[in-house]
């Protein structure tokens, strides 16, 4: 158990709906559902027998299912947190809210119960089977209440595969809809639309896919009074004058803004606190991961700006994701990162400098699609590439030099009493004018 669960922040955090299409059998692809009036909230996912909540790290997942599940369990509800990357090796190990001689008394009990697993990145880190293997096992520990179990599995986006682990969840924790009430699921766009290949007919899946909305307004306001922020009318108002809302959308952005408040007593220029953000998220903080997939900091750094310079020139905003044999949409990340493998490419991409809102993968796995760089955070990754390349080529391109040599002529033009010298920075004559 977590010694951090006593420090979560209650942000009643909402969610939107995605939902899955798929374009002439190429792409699968994630998208997110018109806005309703009223933003989905807890109660509403618990209600439902199947969700996956996939939304990009440091969106503060893993601590919402957490304390949920906390909660459940306080109200008297049959309520177990599992991690999936310990589900296939070590059933009685992976409960970290509950164990498994709970879990067993509820099996026989007959009652409703919550079973919330986190996460599938996680569990694809030592082996990409694990996954697989995680939810054969707890579809046969589940077996005989499937019916009465609530089942939410989280994950980052680039780690779920949209077409396959969404067949492989179905197949082995299967939920029939009540036939008392058949209209509700047949009507409800809220669930996730697949193809069945055998007779390319549209059905609905029992799996309720959703992310995170960004923090905002209230939200902003109680983080920061959590975070130690005293005035937060102040902080509110600095947010302001340097338009830096934007990096308050996660919790993890908005806890590095504060830090910065709090140290300087000020929010930071948008250029400085662009640099820290892209710093905070070119490391990775979890040291499972960053052991599992070691690669330096430099290397990264530099896959990052190649990245962002290309898609600045290119004018492609979405970065294809490698292995993808029949995705021919985006940036092919390959193609610019010739010297690297395609592990290291999967690592850069896992890192939350890219956005994750637009999710788009081949049916096939591994997972394939393009991700979407942050447009500042690639303008800025692409004007660094820019000048340390300049630092490092002293040959420069015919226009620069005609814009160098214009800029040089007007800041040292010759002595009026010698009209022919040269300038003593280029070497260059004055150019004859004419009468004024």
């Amino acid at each position: 158990m977590s010694d951090d669960l006593d420090e979560f922040i209650q942000l009643d955090r909402t969610f939107h709906d995605l939902a899955l299409s798929e374009e002439e059998g190429k792409d699968a692809e994630l998208f997110r559902l018109m806005r309703r009036e009223k933003p989905a909230q807890w109660p509403d996912l618990l209600a439902e027998p199947r969700v996956v909540l996939l939304s990009e790290a440091g969106s503060g997942k893993t601590e919402e299912i957490r304390h949920i599940c906390r909660d459940l369990r306080h109200r008297g509800q049959r309520a177990f947190f599992l991690r999936i990357e310990h589900l296939a090796l070590d059933f009685d190990g992976s409960f970290e809210e509950g164990t498994a001689e709970e879990f067993e008394d509820w099996i026989a009990s007959g009652e409703d119960g919550w079973l919330l697993l986190d996460s599938v990145d996680e569990a694809r880190l030592r082996d990409p089977k694990d996954f697989e293997r995680a939810i054969r096992t707890i579809g046969r520990k589940l077996r005989g209440a499937l019916q009465r179990s609530h089942i939410v599995i989280t994950s980052r986006g680039e780690a779920w595969r949209p077409k396959t682990d969404l067949l492989l969840c179905e197949t082995n924790l299967p939920w029939t809809p009540p036939v008392t009430a058949p209209g509700k699921d047949q009507e409800s766009d809220e669930a996730v639309t697949t193809t069945d290949a055998a007779n390319s007919k549209q059905r609905k899946s029992v799996f309720r896919m959703v992310a995170l909305d960004d923090l905002a307004g209230n939200q902003v306001d109680r983080f920061a009074e959590a975070k130690g922020v005293i005035d937060v009318a102040a902080f509110r108002k600095a947010l302001d004058r340097a338009e830096a809302w934007s990096f308050t959308t996660r919790p993890l952005d908005l806890a590095e803004t504060i830090e910065f408040w709090l140290a300087n007593g000020r929010v930071g220029s948008r250029l400085e606190l662009l640099r820290a953000s892209i710093d905070k998220r070119l490391e990775e903080r979890d040291q499972d991961r960053a052991e599992a997939n070691p690669i330096s900091k430099e290397r990264i750094r530099e896959g990052a700006r190649l990245v962002a310079a290309a898609s600045t020139l290119a004018k492609e905003s979405a970065v294809r994701v490698p292995d993808g044999q029949k995705n021919d949409r985006g940036l092919d990340i390959r193609k610019v990162l010739t010297d690297w493998n395609d592990a290291d490419c999967r690592t850069l991409l896992t890192r939350p400098i890219f956005d994750e809102r637009h999710l788009r993968y081949c049916p096939l796995p591994p997972p394939v699609g393009p991700r979407v760089p942050h447009r500042r955070m690639a303008s800025f990754a692409a004007g660094r590439r820019r000048i340390t390349r300049a630092r490092r080529e002293p040959i420069l391109s015919p226009a620069i030099r005609r814009r160098d040599r214009r800029s040089d002529d007007a800041a040292d033009p010759p002595l009026a009493d010698d009209p022919g010298s040269a300038n003593p920075r280029t070497g260059h004559a004055p150019r004859p004018r004419g009468p004024l």
